[in-house]
């Protein structure tokens, strides 16, 4: 390999890279849009094997994926848009996380008050 990693990269040959043409595709669009709930149901209803170990999608089934293609700088806007939310939401989840940590200790703090007589 000539490129700039010091460590070997190992990958499976049943990995479908996605490599976008970056004139026509967003990589971060490209990203959320295989989230999307129907399109992985979709390719989940496609998958073909023997025993549930050896499920496999043909990659011409994901590359025909019906995926919305709008212009390149809607997909930009879309993708930033989205990014935004999803870190908001991100966001979001820790403060509930502290929050209901928080509240899973209440208990306790108001027994040990109770047991001193504080309460």
């Amino acid at each position: 390999m000539d490129d700039a990693h010091e460590y070997r990269r190992i990958c499976s040959a049943e990995f479908l890279p996605l490599v976008p043409a970056i004139d026509v595709l967003s990589a971060k669009y490209l990203a959320f849009a295989l989230q999307e709930t129907q399109l992985i149901h979709g390719l989940r209803a496609r998958v073909a094997a023997a025993t549930k170990s050896r499920e496999r999608l043909k990659p011409g089934v994901v590359l025909n994926a019906d995926i919305p293609l709008p212009p390149l700088s809607e997909q930009k806007r879309i993708a930033g848009i989205l990014k935004e939310q999803m870190s908001s939401a991100e966001c979001l989840r820790r403060t509930l996380a502290e929050q209901l940590n928080a509240i899973s200790k209440l208990p306790a703090a108001l027994l040990r008050r109770a047991f001193s007589g504080e309460l």
